[in-house]
This record gives structure tokens, sequence and C-alpha cells, in this order.
């Protein structure tokens, strides 16, 4: 497993407004380590407590897609993260970063994304 760690930051709230929050970690949180870009099946921890995830590495982004981001998606969390520090453990590729015409095909390939998720961790200890 690849481990990413670092200190919630602000992002563009693109993915709260629909739905999807993120908890955003600077690009220098990979910086020497490899991993590359795509959508990952994750867990995070958060102090005590671990969530699952799906992660997003890459270059990307709806005012400028040449952005990198490290982004994860707690499914299931409700909560203010930022300043908090986060350890993501990267557990599976899904897919490769894919660039969406539209909002719409975005939204409906997240919700296949999560329930991959789900179902991944479905017979899997999150910890």
């Amino acid at each position: 497993m690849r481990y990413i760690k670092g200190i919630v930051i602000p992002g563009d709230r693109y993915g709260r407004k629909h739905g999807y929050p993120t908890a955003n970690i600077p690009w220098r949180a990979i910086a020497g380590k490899r991993i590359y870009a795509g959508v990952y099946i994750a867990s995070v921890a958060v102090g005590d407590a671990v969530h699952p995830a799906l992660v997003v590495i890459g270059m990307h982004g709806k005012h400028n897609p040449r952005v990198r981001k490290v982004e994860a998606h707690l499914l299931g969390f409700h909560g203010d993260l930022y300043g908090r520090v986060i350890t993501i453990a990267l557990r599976r590729k899904i897919r490769p970063l894919i660039r969406f015409s539209d909002p719409a095909g975005l939204m409906q390939q997240i919700k296949r994304d999560v329930v991959a998720a789900r179902d991944y961790f479905r017979h899997r200890r999150i910890a």
C-alpha cells in the first residue's frame, strides 16, 4: 500500500457543491513517491478514526484543468477537516483520470466509483 500524509487545505468546493465533498491536501505530499494519476479506493485516517474513501490524484479541475490535486472523498463522513492531518492509504486504483464534457457525466461516474468503493469495503476491514 502507498501512503500519503498531509494537512487538509481548502479546494475549489466543486465536489461539495455536487454532494461529494473532498479533503484536499497539497501536491507536495506525494513528492518523491511513485504514485500515479488516477482514481483510487483508499482508507483515510483522521485522528483515531479510519474511513473508506475515494481519492483522485492528478491534474484536473473545473477552472484550471492543469492544477495538480490530491483529493479524498470520505464515504459517509460529515464534518470539517480543514487544518487536520490525514493519512491516505491507497488500496486499489480503479480507473485513470477521464476528461468529462459536462458535469452530468462526471457525476454519473462518481456515483459508479462510490459504488465500487462501497463494494470493495463490504467484505474488508477499513483499517
